[in-house]
């Protein structure tokens, strides 16, 4: 994939979270300019969206990482979050019992357990 395709899609995929976020915990400000944020292309727009520009995963792409204000709020599905409803980040699978939070930056990689829209429970690793 390349690097614009995968911005579209990044940018796409917050725009789906962002409208559909019925969540209210967390930081407004930072909810607010999210979409915004992980819609940027270069590390000065990053930045001055609030974001944190950095090289990710095994491939070394870059990518703005952006904080949704999130971190702290529980959740049980993915759509009360703008980037994914997730607990036991690196920790021990299965994801029977584990609390589950918004992700506190569109960071997706590592391995954890996520819930979808209609609650249901999976482990994933994504890089």
């Amino acid at each position: 994939m390349t690097r614009s395709w995968a911005l579209l899609a990044g940018g796409l995929w917050a725009l789906l979270f962002t409208a559909g976020c019925k969540g209210e915990c967390g930081d407004a400000a930072l909810r607010a300019r999210y979409g915004t944020c992980v819609a940027t292309v270069t590390a000065g727009s990053c930045e001055a969206a609030g974001g944190m520009w950095l090289v990710v995963g095994l491939a070394g792409v870059s990518q703005c990482e952006c904080p949704t204000g999130q971190g702290e709020c529980s959740c049980e599905t993915r759509d009360e979050c703008l980037a994914g409803c997730i607990g036991g980040r690196d920790a021990k699978m299965p994801c029977v019992g584990t609390e589950l939070r918004c992700n506190a930056t569109s960071n997706r990689l590592g391995c954890y357990c996520t819930a979808d829209e209609e609650g249901l429970r999976a482990e994933i690793c994504v890089d």
